[in-house]
């Protein structure tokens, strides 16, 4: 009995203890919230911001961009030029060019004109074209689209040589009946050497689109000369006489030019005109016909002359271009060789050298190479 009252005691005590702590303070149903309860952060605890997103970076505005550059390139193969006409490089060029030329010959007869039909004349010879070379230099000045061109061309040295069947006639005195030999065989020769420097600045003073127009002025050096000689046999000896004329012009130039671009190519002509001081010499190198070498001549003068000078160019890039063309040159009273020879006063036993001035025409095709630096 006293065993079954216990444990009725120890029942009845746990219901206590089950039935208290589900009607406690301390019971899970009181410390969680309702499912649909706002949650409400205490007033002290600082809640954190979310991290604002980093801009992205945008290009400036057109208009915020710097000004260009006066003579700026433009991009692309066709650069055109800016509205300063600017070529589209403002680089030290150089350029290189080989041609071939020609300079006309002599002309008339090779001793005094005797009005005969046989008498021996430079017109026998056929003068072949020869090889030359063209460098220039292209230095950018600080004006917009303007340059300094220190230049040089070697038109070449033109030879040529032959024999034919003439006579010759000389005078013992400047008014002496002239004394016409019998046919020979004559032999003769003649060379031409030409060479220029120039140098020049040149501006684009308009453009329009891919065209431009412009002008040039500078200095310009010209050097010519000349040689003339024949020879025959003689009682059985050889005769044989031999003139050399030099021409010096010290002149400045004016020049024009015009230029169109399309894609790669560029076309541009150029036209000038130029005069100064000519210096002038002729000697006699050597004689045994007629008797020794005389007097010299010399003489100082004006003389004048114009080129002009069409080329195409086909750009590789930005640094390399192409070129070719044809370049003609036009010399007024230059003194020629044909006349070098004075036969007019054989009977004092000297042959002395004269002046005898005239045109003279040059003109070379040429093919060659550019690169800026």
């Amino acid at each position: 009995m006293v065993r079954a009252l216990w444990v009725l005691a120890g029942v009845l005590g746990i219901c206590a203890s089950s039935a208290a702590f589900a009607d406690g303070p301390g019971r899970p149903s009181d410390a969680l919230p309702a499912a649909d309860a706002p949650v409400v952060a205490p007033a002290d605890v600082p809640v954190a911001s979310p991290p604002l997103p980093t801009p992205t970076p945008t290009p400036p505005a057109r208009a915020d961009l710097p000004p260009r550059p006066p003579c700026a390139p433009a991009s692309g193969v066709c650069a055109c030029w800016e509205p300063c006409a600017c070529p589209p490089c403002r680089r030290i060029g150089v350029e290189f060019e080989g041609h071939v030329s020609w300079v006309s010959p002599l002309e008339g007869p090779v001793s005094e004109d005797s009005g005969r039909a046989d008498q021996a004349t430079w017109d026998a010879l056929e003068r072949e074209p020869e090889l030359g070379f063209r460098a220039a230099l292209n230095i950018p000045l600080p004006w917009c689209c303007a340059w300094l061109t220190p230049a040089g061309t070697y038109w070449g040295c033109l030879r040529e040589s032959g024999s034919q069947l003439g006579t010759l006639a000389v005078r013992a005195t400047p008014d002496a009946p002239l004394v016409v030999s019998p046919l020979q065989d004559i032999s003769t020769a003649t060379d031409s050497t030409l060479w220029d420097l120039d140098l020049g600045v040149w501006r684009d003073a308009r453009c329009r689109g891919c065209a431009r127009l412009g002008w040039g002025l500078g200095l310009k050096y010209v050097s010519l000369d000349e040689q003339a000689g024949f020879s025959f046999v003689a009682n059985n000896s050889l005769a044989l006489i031999e003139g050399d004329v030099e021409n010096d012009l010290f002149a400045v130039q004016a020049s024009a030019h015009a230029g169109v671009r399309r894609g790669s190519f560029d076309l541009s002509g150029q036209i000038g005109v130029f005069g100064g001081w000519l210096h002038e010499t002729a000697r006699i190198d050597r004689s045994t016909f007629g008797g020794v070498p005389g007097a010299s001549a010399s003489a100082d003068g004006f003389a004048w002359g114009a080129e002009a000078t069409l080329q195409v160019r086909c750009y590789l890039g930005r640094s390399v271009y192409l070129s070719t063309g044809v370049e003609g040159m036009v010399l007024v009273d230059f003194a020629r060789g044909e006349r070098v020879l004075d036969f007019t006063q054989v009977g004092s036993g000297t042959i002395p050298a004269r002046l005898d001035e005239g045109t003279v025409f040059a003109v070379r095709a040429f093919l060659g190479i550019g690169f800026d630096l």
